[in-house]
């Protein structure tokens, strides 16, 4: 007779190794993407198709996985993957997105993600130092210095220094020193030192 702890083990086992084996594999696709592409340069400068490391040029891929720098222009057309390495210096394009640790220029997408810092114009999951425009939401998970818009809603999960706007409503959970604009309502969760326009209400938890 066969003890249950055994037939437990037994059965756990039997249910592992599909999502065991899909783990596996995605996990030795990050580490090993490929990096296969049509380089039209001359010490790294020129033209780049495909999922190169990176080019000081123009660099088309259909989706990014494991970049590491462009200087110049880069254009993803599918939603990109494991790049918050990567720095992009100039221009950051994307049918979904793109993605990146660092991005100094402009970006634009249905989604653009910043893993730490972004200093031009886009919409920013990290740290937000410059002009940020969503044409349905602008998001910062971080702090945001200077101006956050955004067609329906701008939330700002950090602190704001500066100026945000929303076509229906501002949302911002920290400290604000500007100006919060929500075309119904303006939510300041944090202290303000400035301006809270609502317009049917303005709501300030902080005092």
């Amino acid at each position: 007779m066969v003890e249950k702890p055994v037939v437990a083990a037994l059965l756990v086992s039997l249910s592992l190794p599909a999502g065991a084996a899909a783990q596996e594999r995605d996990d030795r696709r990050r580490e090993r993407p490929s990096h296969a592409a049509l380089n039209l340069t001359v010490d790294n400068f020129g033209i780049s198709i495909g999922n190169s490391r990176g080019v000081d040029g123009l660099r088309l891929n259909f989706r990014d996985d494991d970049l590491w720098w462009v200087n110049g222009i880069n254009f993803t057309l599918w939603q990109p993957r494991h790049n918050y390495d990567a720095v992009i210096n100039g221009l950051a394009l994307g049918i979904i997105g793109p993605q990146a640790g660092w991005i100094n220029g402009l970006a634009a997408g249905l989604a653009v993600e910043v893993g730490h810092q972004m200093n031009g114009a886009t919409v920013s999951n990290g740290a937000f130092n410059g002009i940020a425009v969503g044409g349905l939401a602008t998001a910062a998970n971080a702090d945001l210095n200077g101006l956050g818009v955004g067609g329906l809603a701008s939330v700002i999960s950090g602190n704001t220094k500066g100026l945000a706007v929303g076509g229906l409503a501002s949302v911002i959970n920290g400290q604000v020193e500007g100006i919060g604009v929500g075309g119904l309502a303006s939510v300041i969760s944090g202290k303000a030192r400035g301006i809270a326009v609502g317009g049917l209400s303005a709501v300030v938890n902080g005092g």
